[in-house]
């Protein structure tokens, strides 16, 4: 099976890593609590015992007092609300809008508008490539003519700098989009969209006044109708009913609207476009007075909640299909209030994290929902008593509302890792803060009454929360946000622990509910980066930081640092009170040890990973792209593509972390920016880059500097980094790019020396050698596997061996497969010439088993002339059967021949000399016979006449006679008579080589000849006259060519007319039959007269008889040729 990875190679935490992973699908699992409403009766409300067990409130800001001369000259009544975002308190008198802090400092600030009434206020959120980074806010204060926007800079608001946008609609309503964007409800029923869409110069409303269409740097868009629709509308003002609430929310694009007859539409905005997903209208008598959104981190499917001016809640969303995809929103459910509602109106109604504020007349009401055990869901409930009436309540989305998780379900999950829900109340007496108590804090103040003892109310208390150990894990909670207190806490965690384990069996992988708590309280933390990647692409194919990570509190490493901790004080404390444990505790204490250090040693890894991930976080996309571009493929995507927490990967976190670390220094040019990079990471990561890590890093660093030193500063930092690697040569750093780093540096010694050690502490059995030696078995994977990785690291020197340094280094490492495969190397990379002048029996033995037609150069390379002319013999006259690719053309064959032709003849190898003669011939009749059949080894004299003659190849066959020696003719005249015979009448001489349109012409004969005697000579056995001249002279006869044409041609071709006269001589002495055949007779006689006529030796007495028999009778044949070539001669 594949064994896959989880973060680290050098810790043995795979069982911690595994429960963390269970604790965190245990809480994926919980089902969110909007999912649990069904009938009141099904989902009951328990009223808190304690008003502070579940909500507390500040002491009351009051009103300015500025503010009461203008109300009472006020001409409509007042709109008070609250800005949580910019923390102010705000009134609107008329065309008056006052705004205060809700931190109590008493001065306020005032902004007075032309037209006569103010109708909404609103904050939302600049876009920091459009404003100034100081600019952290702005306001939108509406009037029926004009929406002016003001910037708030660094807290301040100034009332003389503003952008107006002009509308043709009544605003009613504000509600904050995107960066840059508002919603906005009209008084004419339709929503609008305004959104900031160019760059100004300074601040906004800095334009050209003269211009007579200046550009606006903004869009005003009716989402909800076209403009003429709109027009129609507005005029038929009694026609439509007025947008009063608007809700936005930005974790999904949703957005709700009420309108004055208490209907609420639901619409999906993406891309500037509006599509209405629902319409619900309540049944008469209801009244809406909130509406407000669910964010994505809150819920899966609940979008947005309204409420009723008798406290009763309506759920709006979605839910899961058959198909497992959202269906679309609707009205999902609905709840009724509790019966602490009953007399009281409802004014206003803020939700967050699933805890619910309900601002009364005189009261306030906090709700929060319990969904723990889902067996068991229910609503905590609480009143507090306010000072004067209530008007409003907000608050703040929490920091993570964006993230898709369901770690914010459940109050005592995300208890662990955000703070309490805070949220403002304004009333006619002023404003204040309430905030809300997390479960684990009923469990303190419990503990608190009973001093720390466990006594049955705290047991009782604690067994209510027994599933998945959510009491212990409340306390390990506890001792966290009180450390003065922790161990009090682990102690009741403990004993409440040791109650539930009595009498159950343990093992390492079962936990006990203490040790699960820690594991639990670590997971809850660390699920909200678990799921995502380290970092991402953006559109721009450039990296930056995933956000889980980026939105990761500063307090985040302290909470996980105070986990270990808390687990080290656990064992103290366990080991104090060991003498006290029975058989069956001390079996537990043992696994429980065994258990919490797994847990710390991961934590410890996962600690220095994310602070190192946080340190990345804060530098520029620019630097962490040129990181992760020089990563293998397999450490990108771990890092991109695989979850942090993922335990199915090829690469261990850490080491993909510990190799981007190295890259981001490996030939980045040096920068401050980059040296206090290191330096913080050395800093603040002491653990992540430990020691060999550290010496490696630093080994890096010091090869990014030597590229700026010469001399002998130069030569130590190599020696001294070329150390570092070969002692830690089996750590996870790139071979390839350190050899290259090494080489580039001049540096080929200790490249060779790094790639060497490397491969040898990964075989040290030599496994790969035998395995390469013994003919490269692919059956035997094991094998295999380990040349590849041996392979790889050789393969990172290679480009050293191009230096005599490098080279030599490779020969004395006595590594015999390094050597064999850099040779290997060297003839792929034409450095064929420094490989046979190595003297070193390796290169031989070598070129035997891999480049056999290079040993003769081998032995050219050393002076041994012999061999490489042997060798050369031997390599072209062989088959090269067992390997295709080294089989060679005859003209290669017969380039070798020549080459040791050459040097047998320089140095007086005189016997080698005549037998390359020899091979010579008859690799080019081969040639010509076998047509280049590639391949194919050369044959001797024999076996080229038996397939000559078995395919009737005269020509050839004359060939091949004529260099054989004389014994080897072996009597053979009448069988050379009857070569020429077949090659004038039969054979490839002419019905081969002749086209099937060309007659037989003298011209065409004569050419033929021509190239047969070149090839034959005209010394050979076969060019003797004796052996032609008869069947010549028929073919001419036969063919009625002139009478002179044999001596004419054959004399032309350089063949001895004395010869041939003393043939015709012959012919005619020897053959009486011709007298029976005048004209066959004369014709020689002529010829033989024409020899010795044309300058060329003869005895014409030999033929004299046969001369004067002709010129005695006129009426011979060729009686008149015959005697003016006598008279010539005579004369």
């Amino acid at each position: 099976m594949e064994q896959k990875n989880g973060f680290s190679s050098d810790r043995n935490t795979e069982r911690a890593i595994r429960h963390l992973n269970d604790c965190i699908v245990f809480d994926n699992l919980i089902p969110e609590f909007f999912t649990a409403i069904g009938s009141t009766d099904q989902v009951g409300y328990f009223r808190a015992q304690h008003n502070s067990d579940l909500l507390t409130m500040s002491s009351t800001t009051p009103f300015p007092q500025e503010i009461k001369p203008h109300y009472m000259c006020a001409e409509s009544i007042g709109v008070c609300g609250i800005l949580p975002y910019i923390n102010r308190y705000y009134y609107i008198l008329d065309n008056k809008l006052f705004l205060w802090r809700t931190n109590g400092i008493n001065n306020h600030e005032q902004i007075m508008e032309q037209e006569k009434v103010i109708t909404a206020v609103c904050t939302f959120n600049p876009a920091r490539d459009f404003f100034t980074k100081s600019v952290n806010s702005l306001l939108a204060v509406a009037t029926p003519t004009y929406i002016k926007i003001y910037p708030i800079e660094n807290d301040y608001i100034s009332v003389n700098t503003f952008y107006t946008v002009k509308v043709n609609f009544m605003p009613t309503c504000l509600c904050a989009g995107q960066l840059n964007q508002l919603f906005i409800g009209g008084s004419d029923g339709h929503l609008y969209s305004f959104q900031f869409v160019v760059p100004v110069e300074g601040y906004l409303g800095s334009f050209d006044p003269n211009s007579q269409k200046p550009q606006e740097p903004y869009v005003l868009n009716n989402l909800t109708a076209s403009w003429i629709k709109a027009a129609i509308m507005s005029f038929l003002s009694f026609a439509v009913s007025p947008i009063t609430k608007v809700v936005y929310d930005s974790t999904t694009g949703f957005i709700a609207t009420l309108d004055s007859t208490q209907k609420i539409n639901i619409y999906n905005y993406s891309d500037g476009t509006l599509s209405l997903n629902y319409s619900f209208t309540p049944p008469k008598g209801i009244q809406f007075v909130a509406l407000r959104e669910v964010f994505n981190s809150d819920s899966c499917h609940t979008r947005f909640i309204a409420f009723t001016s008798t406290g009763d809640r309506y759920f709006f969303g979605t839910t899961d299909s058959f198909m497992g995809k959202s269906t679309k929103i609707a009205l999902r459910a609905e709840r009724k209030a509790p019966a602490e509602m009953k007399g009281n109106e409802l004014i206003d109604a803020f939700y967050t994290l699933g805890y619910y504020a309900f601002i009364c007349k005189n009261e306030i009401i906090g709700i929060q929902s319990i969904n723990v055990d889902p067996s068991n869901s229910y609503e905590f409930v609480t009143i507090l008593k306010i000072n004067g009436f209530g008007l409003a309540v907000a608050g703040l989305s929490h920091d993570l509302a964006w993230m898709d998780t369901k770690m914010f379900h459940e109050p005592f999950v995300c208890q662990h890792f955000v703070d309490p829900p805070q949220m403002y109340i304004l009333t006619s007496d002023g404003g204040s803060s309430i905030k809300f108590v997390f479960p684990c804090m009923v469990l303190r103040q419990l503990l608190l009454q009973n001093n720390y003892k466990f006594v049955t109310d705290v047991n009782d208390y604690m067994d209510r929360f027994v599933s998945n150990d959510e009491s212990c894990a409340m306390c390990l909670l506890l001792a966290s946000l009180f450390p003065e207190e922790a161990r009090q806490f682990i102690f009741i965690a403990s004993q409440f622990s040791t109650f539930q384990i009595a009498e159950k069996e343990i093992s390492p992988d079962i936990l006990s509910p203490i040790v699960h708590s820690f594991y639990i309280r670590a997971s809850r933390l660390l699920n909200l980066v678990w799921n995502s990647a380290v970092f991402y692409r953006r559109q721009d194919n450039s990296i930056k930081v995933s956000p889980a990570f980026n939105a990761m509190s500063p307090e985040f490493v302290h909470k996980l640092y105070e986990i270990i901790q808390l687990g080290k004080l656990y064992l103290e404390e366990s080991e104090i009170n060991s003498k006290q444990y029975d058989d069956h505790r001390l079996e537990v204490s043992e696994y429980e040890r065994e258990q919490l250090l797994a847990l710390q040693e991961s934590l410890e890894e996962i600690i220095e990973a994310l602070k190192f991930i946080k340190i990345l976080s804060k530098q520029k996309s620019a630097l962490l792209s040129i990181g992760i571009e020089k990563l293998n493929a397999n450490s990108v995507a771990r890092l991109i593509n695989e979850c942090f927490g993922t335990t199915d990967s090829n690469v261990f976190l850490i080491t993909a972390l510990r190799e981007y670390a190295v890259a981001l220094f490996r030939n980045t040019p040096q920068s401050p920016e980059l040296d206090f990079l290191a330096a913080e990471i050395n800093d603040e990561c002491p653990m992540f880059t430990k020691s060999s890590d550290a010496q490696i890093l630093k080994a890096l660093t010091d090869l990014e500097s030597a590229s700026r030193i010469t001399g002998d500063e130069k030569k130590q930092i190599l020696h001294d980094s070329a150390n570092t690697f070969i002692k830690y040569s089996l750590k996870p750093f790139d071979i390839a790019r350190v050899c290259a780093a090494f080489i580039a540096l001049d540096g080929d010694k200790h490249a060779v020396q790094i790639a060497a050690a490397r491969a040898h502490a990964i075989d040290d059995a030599e496994r790969a050698y035998y395995w390469y030696r013994n003919g490269c078995d692919i059956n035997d994977v094991s094998g295999s596997k380990t040349f590849d990785d041996v392979y790889k690291c050789y393969e990172a020197a290679f480009d050293a061996a191009y230096s005599d340094e490098g080279l030599h280094t490779v020969l004395n490492t006595n590594d015999e497969l390094f050597a064999l495969l850099v040779f290997q190397r060297m003839i792929n990379t034409n450095e064929i010439d420094r490989l046979l002048k190595l003297d070193t029996p390796l290169v031989k033995e070598f070129l035997v088993e891999n480049a056999p037609k290079l040993l003769w150069k081998y032995y050219i390379a050393h002076h041994k002339y012999r061999e490489a002319v042997i060798e050369l013999i031997k390599f072209a006259s062989d088959a090269q059967a067992d390997n295709p690719d080294d089989e060679i053309s005859f003209d290669k064959r017969i380039e070798y021949l020549e080459i040791a032709h050459n040097y047998a003849r320089q140095q007086g190898l005189t016997k080698l000399v005549d037998e390359i003669k020899t091979r010579l011939n008859c690799a080019r009749i081969q040639k010509d016979i076998s047509h280049d059949v590639i391949g194919e080894p050369l044959k001797d004299l024999k076996d080229l006449f038996s397939l000559a003659q078995e395919k009737s190849l005269w020509s050839y066959l004359l060939r091949i006679v004529s260099i054989m020696k004389l014994d080897e003719v072996n009597k053979r005249d009448l069988d050379i008579n009857i070569l020429w015979y077949n090659f004038l009448f039969n054979g490839d001489g002419v019905s081969t080589t002749s086209s099937s349109q060309e007659p037989i012409t003298e011209e065409f004969i004569n050419r033929t000849l021509k190239n047969v005697f070149s090839l034959i000579g005209t010394s050979t056995i076969v060019s003797k006259p004796e052996h032609m001249l008869a069947i010549f002279e028929d073919f001419r006869n036969f063919h009625k060519f002139r009478i002179d044409w044999v001596v004419d041609t054959l004399t032309a071709l350089n063949i001895d007319g004395s010869q041939m006269f003393n043939a015709y001589s012959e012919i005619l002495n020897k053959y009486d039959t011709l007298d029976d055949v005048p004209e066959r007779r004369n014709q020689l006689v002529y010829a033989a007269l024409w020899l010795i006529d044309h300058g060329y030796n003869g005895d014409i007495e030999e033929i004299r008889k046969y001369i004067n028999s002709i010129l005695s009778n006129k009426n011979s044949p060729y009686y008149d040729e015959i005697k003016q070539i006598v008279d010539r001669i005579n004369n």
